[in-house]
C-alpha cells in the first residue's frame, strides 16, 4: 500500500515550481521508487501478489488550487493501469484508491468541524477496501481505481466515447464543430 502525501495547494497562477515539484516528487516519484522493488521482488518470487497506490479525487475528477497535487495523483492512476498490465502475467494484481477522509492533510477543511461529518468522514471507512485489495478475495481484480469514503464505495473510471469516425481526409475544425455532439456522446 502507497500512500505519501503533501499539499502546497495555489492556483497554477500564483504557484512556484518548486511547489510544484515537491508535490509531484512525493506522490508520483515517491509511488515509483517504493514500487518498483516491491514489483521486482514479487516477479522474482512468483507467487504473485497485490500493489495498492493512492490515487485522488483531485487527480481524476479535478479541484481548483490543486493543479499539482492532482497531476500527481492523475499520474498515479495511470501508473496503476499500466502496472496492472505488466503485472498481469506474474499475478500481481494492481489497484489503486481515491479515497476521501479526514486526516491531517484534510483536517482543516470547512465542515469537517462537525461531529457526525467527522465519524463518517473517518479513515476506518478505507480499511476494509484495503485489506479487500490486499486478500486473496479480490484475486481477479487489478487495473481498478475505486473511490471510497463515507460509506460509499465506487469505482472510478477513465472512458472513451463511442465518438464520431471520419470516412476519408482530415478533419477540419468546422466538421468538429458540427459534430462535438456525436463525439463527446
Amino acid at each position: 500500500m502507497n500512500n505519501a502525501g503533501i499539499l502546497r495547494d495555489k492556483t497554477l497562477a500564483k504557484m512556484s515550481e518548486a511547489e510544484w515539484d515537491i508535490v509531484v516528487q512525493v506522490h508520483l516519484k515517491g509511488t515509483f521508487c517504493v514500487t518498483q522493488p516491491v514489483f521486482n521482488h514479487m516477479r522474482e518470487r512468483n507467487q504473485g501478489g497485490s500493489i495498492i497506490n493512492t490515487s485522488s479525487t483531485s487527480g481524476l475528477e479535478g479541484n481548483f488550487g490543486q493543479t499539482n497535487y492532482g497531476a500527481a495523483k492523475a499520474g498515479i492512476a495511470g501508473f496503476t493501469r499500466c502496472l496492472a498490465i505488466e503485472g498481469k502475467k506474474a499475478g500481481i494484481r494492481v489497484n489503486a484508491i481515491a479515497p476521501v477522509a479526514l486526516t491531517r492533510l484534510t483536517e482543516d477543511l470547512a465542515g469537517f468541524q462537525n461531529d457526525a461529518l467527522k465519524e463518517k468522514m473517518s479513515p476506518a471507512h478505507i480499511a476494509p477496501l484495503i485489506v479487500y485489495l490486499a486478500s486473496d478475495l479480490s484475486k481477479d481484480v487489478t487495473k481498478t481505481t475505486f473511490f471510497v469514503g463515507g460509506g460509499q464505495i465506487s469505482e472510478m473510471r477513465m472512458v472513451r466515447t463511442a465518438g464520431a469516425t471520419k470516412a476519408s481526409g482530415l478533419w477540419t475544425p468546422d466538421e468538429i464543430a458540427g459534430r462535438i455532439k456525436e463525439i463527446l456522446a
